[in-house]
């Protein structure tokens, strides 16, 4: 795959994933893709992966930056940081105070016809857990994001 139509597709996915545009985030999935969100936690097709980040988004504002994406043929590895803000009270879980926290993130991508067929994604869960413990944080604007 060109470089740059797979920085693309990784551009559009977390775009729609921002604005929660699950029509284009299925769209950009092959018809037998998989995402890998945790140890053994596969989500399959595209319905399965608009729905995983379709969970995240219903308690959390996930807020990308600084990413960099290194592609090599059909395979792409992303590295970035990745904020959470805990914004809707999960059950069994503490208040949502706008909490939130940095968290790294490492995606493995391997695409077919030009969409996404395989992603890892791998991050710690010490991190993710940082943010019921975190101090609200307003502002997280004013540092750059990268493609």
């Amino acid at each position: 795959m060109d470089p740059q139509a797979a920085r693309d597709v990784i551009a559009k996915a977390w775009h729609a994933i921002d604005v929660a545009d699950w029509d284009t985030l299925r769209a950009l999935g092959h018809m037998d893709s998989a995402i890998r969100s945790g140890a053994t936690e596969w989500h399959y097709g595209p319905d399965g992966i608009a729905a995983l980040f379709a969970h995240y988004r219903e308690n959390y504002d996930l807020d990308m930056r600084d990413y960099r994406t290194i592609v090599m043929g059909d395979k792409a590895a992303v590295e970035t940081r990745l904020k959470l803000t805990y914004r809707t009270t999960k059950a069994g879980f503490p208040e949502a105070r706008g909490q939130s926290t940095i968290v790294p993130v490492g995606s493995f991508i391997t695409f077919r016809d030009g969409l996404f067929f395989r992603t890892q994604m791998i991050l710690s869960i010490d991190d993710w857990m940082r943010v019921f413990t975190a101090d609200p944080d307003p502002d997280f604007a004013g540092q750059e994001g990268a493609g």
